[in-house]
């Protein structure tokens, strides 16, 4: 698949003479997809519809297994009923490009849940 910018969303602006932004982001994408430079294309300027990613930002990535939720209903299924999330990861920005405003994030520390 590919990037979905409507599907992001920032969650944190955090000020100071450095500034830091939180991001969330839900796919049905292949981590693969997400670890390669320039899956966000509109981070920032000069990129069309820019949302302002900075170096540094954290992104949070939620992974749905067929499509991400809709209505809030689809999230109070049981384990295993429908559509589950099947992986969060966090990453950071490691760097803009100058010339297309898009992001390369680092490869993702992979949260990992256990369920006893």
């Amino acid at each position: 698949m590919a990037y979905i910018a409507k599907d992001l969303t920032c969650t944190l602006r955090a000020g100071g003479s450095v500034g830091y932004n939180e991001w969330l982001y839900d796919t049905v994408d292949a981590l693969s997809d997400i670890y390669a430079a320039g899956y966000i294309s509109n981070a920032c300027q000069p990129a069309a519809g820019a949302v302002g990613m900075e170096k540094g930002d954290l992104v949070r990535v939620r992974r749905w297994t067929t499509a991400i939720p809709t209505a809030t209903s689809e999230k109070r299924a049981a384990d295993g009923a429908g559509n589950d999330m099947v992986s969060f990861t966090l990453h950071w920005v490691i760097g803009i490009s100058a010339t297309t405003g898009a992001a390369d994030l680092t490869d993702g520390l992979a949260i990992t849940a256990t369920n006893t």
